[in-house]
């Protein structure tokens, strides 16, 4: 810490700092411990390319309300609950036990639109129904009167055509599943 702080007196960043300084700020906000990473695509890889130009064509499209664009994802989660209450100090800082109990697990799917702006979370046990079920709802009441609707989605939830026909009459199901031009990100992008 001495040395970081002399130099950066030496470096004329500031006129002087103290220890406690150079610690509150690498701990707080230059986080050593985290990075960024990111997810680089397999080395002059094709279908990476042209997958991704196809996602990257559909985000440049003006809006139109007659095909809107809907993104979905999922991500799970562990549900847990507190082995004893949190404790709340005189100075109000609240400090919560590290043991939990677990609960079990969800998967959270989102769906994101632009226009009309729709941000929907639902939680489900991870099944080919579950998203069918959620793509459903997101149509029926988002988008009832739309023509064609682009559903961007990652290969790993890929929403199998045959699905709402298991759930709904076919008709009805085949009418919905007309209404979708899907796009799926490539296989390197998910992550």
């Amino acid at each position: 810490m001495r040395l970081l702080a002399e130099k950066m007196v030496e470096l004329k960043y500031v006129d002087s700092i103290s220890y406690e300084s150079v610690r509150q700020v690498l701990k707080n906000e230059l986080k050593p411990d985290q990075r960024v990473g990111w997810l680089i695509p397999p080395g002059q890889s094709a279908e990476f390319v042209c997958q991704m130009e196809a996602v990257l064509d559909v985000y440049q499209r003006r809006y139109d309300p007659e095909h809107p664009l809907l993104c979905l994802d999922e991500s799970p989660k562990q549900l847990i609950s507190e082995v004893r209450s949190p404790l709340t100090t005189a100075h109000g800082t609240t400090l919560v036990d590290y043991e939990y109990y677990r609960e079990g697990s969800v998967t959270c799917i989102w769906s994101v639109s632009r226009w009309p702006v729709v941000a929907m979370l639902s939680f489900a046990i991870h099944t080919r129904l579950d998203w069918a079920a959620v793509v459903i709802e997101v149509l029926n009441t988002y988008y009832p009167t739309a023509t064609k609707i682009t559903l961007v989605q990652d290969n790993l939830s890929r929403l199998i055509r045959s699905v709402p026909c298991t759930n709904y009459r076919h008709l009805r199901a085949r009418a919905l599943v007309e209404k979708l031009d899907i796009v799926f990100t490539p296989n390197t992008a998910v992550g």
